[in-house]
């Protein structure tokens, strides 16, 4: 495997662990809106919360083996700049200005944002499970929360 290869590789799980990030955004904005929208049950969100939470562990999971995998080749193109490996003119430029600045950040920064992400949309499946919905005057509730 030459240095190209293993650069186009980080590259790649760079945009792999975008892609995660992206479905995790899109299955979140999702629940949330369901439940801003939609009747309150509580049974309704148990059984989303429990699918939640286990969509976010194999999605976390999934992002972890990312970013090990994404932490290898950092080292590896780090390492062959870093000791004079690269043989092209190409290479000793393109490659260090490329890795250098996107050393991926520690794996504990990813666990703690998702979960914060994670309590985050949990909390807003329950706050409006439970929130009272609008109600007019004459106690019906109301479609939209202009009238």
């Amino acid at each position: 495997m030459n240095i190209q290869t293993v650069l186009v590789q980080f590259l790649e799980r760079g945009m792999a662990l975008q892609t995660f990030w992206g479905f995790y955004i899109s299955v979140a904005a999702a629940l949330i809106a369901f439940f801003g929208s939609s009747h309150r049950s509580k049974r309704m969100a148990v059984l989303a919360s429990v699918i939640f939470v286990a969509f976010a562990w194999v999605n976390l999971a999934g992002m972890t083996e990312i970013w090990l995998q994404r932490k290898f080749l950092w080292g590896v193109l780090h390492t062959a700049s870093a000791n004079g490996f690269l043989t092209g003119a190409l290479d000793k430029s393109i490659i260090p200005a490329m890795t250098d600045p996107s050393e991926p950040y520690p794996l504990t920064a990813l666990r703690s944002f998702h979960a914060g992400a994670d309590l985050l949309v949990f909390g807003a499946i329950w706050i409006l499970t439970i929130w009272p919905p609008q109600t007019k005057k004459d106690g019906v509730p109301a479609k939209d929360a202009s009238t």
